[in-house]
C-alpha cells in the first residue's frame, strides 16, 4: 500500500496503475485542480484520517520545499505514524550543505543572499519558504522514528532520502 503526498499531474499515480492498480494507491494534495482515484484534499499539514495506517510506501516528490518548517515536520510526524514497521518514506526537496552553501552560478549564488543565522529561502506562489539544512531533515527522521537508509544528492541544490520505520 502506498500514499503520495502530492501527485502533481499523476505521473507516479499511473505508473503504479499500469503496473499493480490502485486498490493499494492513496494521494493527498492541497490542490483541488487535480483529482484522481482514491485521492483526497488536505489543508497542508494534515494527512487525513481515511488513509490507512500500516503503509508500505509514503512517497513525495518536489513537495516539501514548497511548505513550512511546521508543515514538513507535520508530514514527516504523520508519515512514519502511518508506515507500516519496516515501512519506506521517500521524498526529495531542497535542502543547504556546505556544498551549495556559497555556490555560486555566474555572479550569483545559488540560494541567494544567507540571512544572518545562515539561513537560505526560496519562494514558490507567493510563498517565501526557508530552506532546511540537510541534517536538520536527518534529525527530523529519527526524532520522528525513522532510520535514514540512503540520502542522494539529486542535483547542486536538492536530495533525496530513504527512510524506514523502526
Amino acid at each position: 500500500s502506498m500514499l503520495e503526498i502530492g501527485p502533481g499531474y499523476g505521473g507516479v499515480m499511473q505508473y503504479i496503475k499500469r503496473k499493480h492498480g490502485l486498490d493499494n494507491y492513496y494521494c493527498i494534495d492541497v490542490n483541488p485542480l487535480f483529482e484522481y482515484e482514491r485521492m483526497f484534499q488536505t489543508d497542508g499539514e494534515t494527512i487525513p484520517e481515511e488513509i490507512p495506517d500500516e503503509l508500505d510506501i509514503v512517497y513525495s516528490s518536489n513537495v516539501f520545499q514548497h511548505l513550512s518548517d511546521r508543515q514538513r515536520r507535520s508530514y514527516i510526524r504523520q508519515a512514519s505514524q502511518k508506515l507500516a514497521i519496516g515501512g519506506l518514506f521517500v521524498f526529495n526537496l531542497f535542502v543547504l550543505n556546505e556544498q551549495n552553501r556559497d555556490q555560486r552560478i555566474g555572479d550569483k549564488k545559488l540560494f541567494g543572499n544567507l540571512d544572518e543565522k545562515g539561513n537560505a529561502y526560496t519562494c514558490f506562489f507567493n510563498q517565501f519558504t526557508r530552506i532546511p539544512q540537510e541534517d536538520e531533515i536527518e534529525d527530523e527522521l529519527n526524532e520522528c522514528g525513522l532510520k535514514l537508509l540512503k540520502k542522494q544528492t539529486l542535483s547542486s541544490n536538492s536530495a533525496a532520502f530513504w527512510a524506514t520505520k523502526v
